[in-house]
C-alpha cells in the first residue's frame, strides 16, 4: 500500500547526502520515515555532533519556526532516508 501524501510530499535521500548547510536559509521541514540523519555544528575547526535523528523524528523546524539561518548541518547517514 503506497501512503498518497509520501507520494506527493515525500523525498528519498542516499547516504551522504545534505539534506542542509549550517548558515543556509530554511524554508523546509522533514519528517523522518525511514534511515538515519546526523545533525552536525562547527565549533571552531571541528565539526561535533550534535544528535542522531531516527525515523518519527523531525528536523529543520527551528530555521522556519525562528526566520533565522540553519543552526547546525543534517547529513544522512544510513539509508536510503525518505521524508
Amino acid at each position: 500500500m503506497s501512503d498518497p501524501l509520501f507520494a506527493r510530499y515525500g523525498r528519498e535521500f542516499q547516504v551522504g547526502e545534505v539534506l542542509f548547510r549550517e548558515g543556509e536559509a530554511g524554508s523546509l521541514m522533514f519528517v523522518i520515515q525511514s534511515g538515519t540523519i546526523r545533525i552536525t555544528k562547527r565549533v571552531g575547526a571541528e565539526e561535533k555532533t550534535l544528535a542522531m535523528l531516527g525515523p518519527g523524528e523531525f528536523v529543520g523546524e527551528m530555521a522556519i519556526l525562528n526566520c533565522k539561518p540553519r543552526s547546525a548541518t543534517a547529513t544522512v547517514v544510513q539509508g536510503p532516508m525518505k521524508c
